[in-house]
């Protein structure tokens, strides 16, 4: 189908899924590893670089008496979240769930969104 399935869950403890459809153009229908990595801007890196220098921050100041090992330690595991995180947005990107106008210009599509966004997208 093409579409993206969420997981809506309820107070209840019931789960209800959403089909939604991608509201920008697709440049990749199946991006690998090696796409969505390429796909990173300069402001991604900074931002995986971010989010792994302030955990080292984070991990020296509260990993007393083992402040060196608690900066690299944190340091690491900030790096693999910010990685992840901007990962997740980059095939979003490519996918077409995100606004993806840079990417559009680069694979000589026309950008447009295709139908107004419903408010509980990713």
């Amino acid at each position: 189908l093409g579409g993206l399935v969420l997981c809506v869950q309820r107070g209840g403890g019931d789960a209800s899924y959403v089909l939604t459809f991608a509201a920008f153009p697709q440049i990749n229908s199946a991006p690998t590893f090696g796409a969505v990595s390429r796909n990173f801007s300069f402001s991604d890196w900074l931002g995986v670089t971010g989010f792994a220098a302030a955990s080292a921050v984070g991990g020296f100041v509260g990993g007393k008496p083992f402040r060196r090992y608690g900066f690299f330690f944190m340091g690491f595991w900030g790096g693999v979240v910010g990685f992840a995180s901007y990962y997740r947005l980059s095939e979003y990107k490519l996918l077409g769930y995100w606004p993806n106008e840079r990417e559009c210009i680069r694979a000589g599509v026309e950008f447009k969104e295709l139908r107004p966004g419903l408010g509980f997208e990713p």
